[in-house]
């Protein structure tokens, strides 16, 4: 049965999210804002209505519940999600349509958790769809920048952005460390694996195959 036309037993794509279930995730998660609420229905004290249009608003600091609207637009909702995740934890329920471009694209990137049976959403009954839990957690974004045009064509520059939790920090340390190592050593080579000393070798011009 298409999408759309499973929903059409529905006068509204926002199908209100079962109380019962937001306390047993608020309680592992302990949410600071819903981006897809109305005034009636809303989870968190800090919310967006329709009106406000939480696609067009910063959830950055944010542990994030989304219950997006069921429908066509639910693609810009989950890629919103994702993201946000860079700077924010996001908790999405959704149906789960693992046939579909968003599911794939997106949903597959973080992580799943099925709910058993069909779930009763809030004044709409027993769903006609099977539903999921997907979590995208803060991570690390490392984004290309164009070549500095003077450079040789192997040469290429990154911005690193990393984002992390104080129990993260001596992880993220680590990887500065390394990364600080590696550019002083001039060994950082992005793709595989670095020997050192056949790098060095390389550079001297007395590299012998094995």
């Amino acid at each position: 049965m298409p999408f759309e036309k499973c929903m059409a037993t529905s006068k509204t794509p926002e199908w209100s999210t079962p109380q019962a279930l937001y306390d047993e995730l608020d309680d592992e998660f302990h949410f600071t804002l819903d981006p897809c609420a109305t005034d009636d229905n809303a989870k968190c004290n800090t919310y967006f209505t329709k009106e406000q249009d939480g696609l067009s608003q910063d959830w950055t600091g944010h542990t994030v519940f989304m219950n997006p609207p069921y429908g066509r637009g639910i693609f810009k909702w989950i890629e919103k999600a994702w993201s946000e995740a860079v700077h924010a934890t996001v908790v999405c329920l959704v149906p789960a349509r693992t046939d579909t471009r968003w599911w794939h694209d997106f949903c597959m990137r973080g992580e799943v958790r099925f709910l058993r049976g069909r779930i009763s959403f809030s004044g709409e009954g027993r769903a006609p769809f099977p539903s999921a839990i997907v979590i995208f957690r803060q991570r690390f974004l490392a984004t290309r920048q164009p070549k500095v045009p003077d450079q040789p064509d192997r040469m290429q520059t990154f911005t690193l952005t990393i984002t992390a939790t104080p129990e993260q920090r001596e992880y993220v340390e680590g990887i500065q460390k390394w990364l600080q190592d590696s550019l002083d050593n001039k060994t950082l080579i992005v793709g595989g694996p670095v020997d050192a000393t056949r790098t060095q070798e390389n550079e001297n011009g007395s590299a012998k195959d094995d």
